[in-house]
C-alpha cells in the first residue's frame, strides 16, 4: 500500500519500482503497517469479503517481512514504532526482528523511557527544602510525533506482556496537557488506547485506592482530601484555588496510580511574555474586506500553509478556527454553501 507521488489516492499496488531514491518516502512502510493493523483489528465480514480481506493481509505483511531491512537502514523511530504494533498484532514471523529494532531506537533518561527524532528535555523541577517542586511543561519539537510513537511502542510492549513498561507509561503522561489530551488529536487516539491496554493487562483499576491529600501555600486554610478508588477512576476531581501564588503540595496514600496536574491562565499584554510554540508549523495570512452600509459586513479570506518541512511533508490533521468579532454574526447561507 503506497501514497501515489502525483496523485492524490490512496492504491494497492503489488511492486514497489518506482525508480525513486527514497526508499522509505516512495515505499510507505507506515502506512501499510496502518492498513496491516485496520485488516488484522476487523472480524466477521460477511460473503466474500472475509477471503479476500485475508489475501490482502497476508500480501501485506509479506510486504512488510520484505521490507523491514529498509526500517533498519532509513527508519525513523515512528515507522519502526508502527511496524512493529503491527507485526506483533499480526504474528508476523518477522516480528521478533521488528521488536528487536524498535529496542534499539528507545531513548531512556532519568526513569523515563520513550521513542522520538530528537531527544526530549525532562520534566523541568526546583528543589526546595529537598522537596521536588515541579515547574510548568513547556512546548517542544515533533510532541505529536513522539508521543504517537512511544504509544504505538507501548501497545507493542503490553501486547508483548513485557515487563518492564512503567517508564514509557511515566513518559506519554509527563506529555499530557491538562485537557485530558495530548499535543494533536491523533496522538491522543494512539495514547489513550495504548493506556487503556496497560490498565486492563495489568489490572490497575482492581487494585486502585488512593487518598490524596492537597494543600496550597497561599491559602493554608483551603485543604481537600480527595479519594481514588475503582468507582471514580476515570472521573476528573478539580480544586479551584483562588488568588493563585506559590506551590501545591500533595500527599498521597494506598495503592494504584494517580496523575496530579496544575492548569494556570493569565493574560498579556507583552508580546515576549507569550510562550512561543517550539516550531512553527503554519503560516496564517488573513485578509479582510469591508462592505455594506457602514462596513458592517466582514469577508474572511485566508490562506494557511504547512511550513514545518522538518517534521513531515505535510500536516496531519488541522483545524482553522476562526473568530467571529462581538456584534456580528455568520449568514447561514453562506455556511450552507
Amino acid at each position: 500500500y503506497e501514497v501515489a507521488p502525483r496523485f492524490a489516492d490512496r492504491k494497492m499496488n503489488s511492486t514497489t519500482s518506482w525508480g525513486f531514491n527514497d526508499p522509505i518516502r516512495y515505499r510507505n512502510i507506515s502506512l501499510t503497517a496502518h492498513v496491516v493493523i485496520a485488516l488484522t483489528t476487523i472480524r466477521d465480514l460477511p460473503g466474500e469479503l472475509g477471503p479476500r480481506v485475508a489475501v490482502s493481509r497476508s500480501r501485506a505483511i509479506s510486504w512488510l517481512d520484505r521490507n523491514l531491512n529498509l526500517l533498519e537502514k532509513f527508519g525513523d523511530p515512528y515507522e519502526v514504532a508502527i511496524v512493529a504494533y503491527a507485526m506483533m498484532l499480526a504474528k508476523s514471523t518477522s516480528a521478533e526482528a521488528a521488536f528487536d529494532l524498535l529496542q534499539q531506537k528507545a531513548r531512556e533518561d532519568g526513569g523515563f523511557k520513550y521513542w522520538g527524532r530528537e531527544p526530549v528535555p525532562l520534566p523541568a523541577q526546583r528543589l526546595e527544602n529537598q522537596r521536588p517542586f515541579l515547574l510548568p511543561r513547556l512546548p517542544n519539537a515533533f510532541d505529536a510525533a513522539n508521543v504517537e510513537t512511544t504509544a504505538y511502542a507501548l501497545l507493542t510492549y503490553v501486547g508483548r506482556q513485557e515487563l518492564f513498561v512503567e517508564p514509557i507509561v511515566k513518559w506519554i503522561n509527563t506529555q499530557r496537557l491538562t485537557d485530558g489530551g495530548w499535543a494533536s488529536t491523533q496522538d491522543t487516539i494512539i495514547a489513550t488506547q495504548a493506556l487503556i491496554e496497560y490498565t486492563v493487562r495489568h489490572r490497575i483499576r482492581e487494585v486502585t485506592s488512593l487518598t490524596l491529600h492537597v494543600e496550597a501555600t497561599s491559602n493554608p486554610q483551603l485543604q481537600r482530601t480527595m479519594y481514588i478508588t475503582e468507582n471514580n477512576l476515570a472521573t476528573p476531581q478539580f480544586m479551584d484555588i483562588p488568588n493563585a501564588w506559590g506551590t501545591v503540595k500533595i500527599q498521597a496514600r494506598g495503592a494504584g496510580y494517580a496523575i496530579a496536574q496544575l492548569s494556570l491562565q493569565y493574560n498579556v499584554d507583552v508580546n515576549r511574555f507569550v510562550t512561543p510554540p517550539a516550531v512553527r508549523a503554519f503560516s496564517v495570512v488573513p485578509r479582510l474586506s469591508f462592505s455594506g452600509r457602514n462596513n458592517s459586513h466582514i469577508n474572511y479570506d485566508i490562506c494557511s500553509s504547512w511550513t514545518n518541512q522538518r517534521e513531515s511533508n505535510q500536516s496531519g490533521m488541522a483545524v482553522l478556527d476562526v473568530a467571529v468579532p462581538t456584534g456580528y454574526y455568520m449568514q447561514q447561507q453562506v455556511l450552507d454553501e
